[in-house]
């Protein structure tokens, strides 16, 4: 879908549709099990994922594009987010009174700082002039 979408448009654009989309998959799952969700109420929890899933479509663009189209690295950085998110975001390892909600929240942060971090590279990048030989 990502490289159909850059045809037709930006690629803020196409992780913004797909972002939407990889939520919408995910509703199904969300509303069946809270343990899915670390007992955070539903109502609270799809507008903090759907905002992460959107951070981390972001970060999965560019990783695509980086990767020259290659998979690979996307499929690996979707396994290490859910080995290593069900475990650093787990409500048991947070003390306060909103423990609940503080993984959810960090995840969603934590992608759309990611996500910001490589659209700043990519622009730095692009403005740099070329070097001549």
């Amino acid at each position: 879908m990502l490289p159909r979408l850059l045809k037709q448009g930006s690629e803020a654009r196409a992780s913004l549709i797909i972002g939407i989309i990889w939520a919408l998959w995910h509703l199904p799952i969300m509303a069946m099990f809270a343990d899915w969700r670390s007992g955070v109420p539903f109502l609270t929890y799809v507008p903090l994922y759907t905002a992460g899933i959107i951070g981390l479509s972001f970060v999965m663009s560019r990783v695509w594009l980086i990767g020259g189209g290659s998979l690979i690295p996307c499929i690996w950085l979707h396994g290490l987010v859910n080995a290593v998110g069900g475990v650093a975001f787990d409500q048991r390892l947070w003390t306060s009174r909103w423990s609940a909600e503080a993984g959810t929240v960090h995840f969603a942060v934590a992608t759309a700082a990611t996500a910001a971090l490589l659209a700043v590279a990519r622009r730095r990048r692009s403005t740099k002039p070329a070097r001549t030989q």
